[in-house]
């Protein structure tokens, strides 16, 4: 049986942290497959992103209105 997890995070906060414990279960469980949505430091300690946060990182209404038909698709 394939061992696999899913890491979600929403900001670059949660990226950072949620890197550093990718790293350290991958250390232990070097099959371990991530898959997530996430930024670069996910990826970088080894997730396979399958939503890129840097794609949706918008912040205020003015920003939200303006990526809204992006964000829906």
């Amino acid at each position: 049986m394939d061992k696999s997890i899913l890491v979600s995070v929403g900001d670059h906060s949660a990226d950072k942290h949620a890197a550093l414990i990718i790293k350290e279960l991958k250390l232990a469980h070097p099959d371990l497959q991530v898959r997530g949505m996430g930024g670069s430091l996910m990826e970088a300690a080894g997730a396979e992103l399958f939503l890129n946060l840097n794609d949706f990182n918008v912040l205020g209404i003015v920003e939200v209105l303006k990526h809204l038909p992006r964000l829906l698709a």
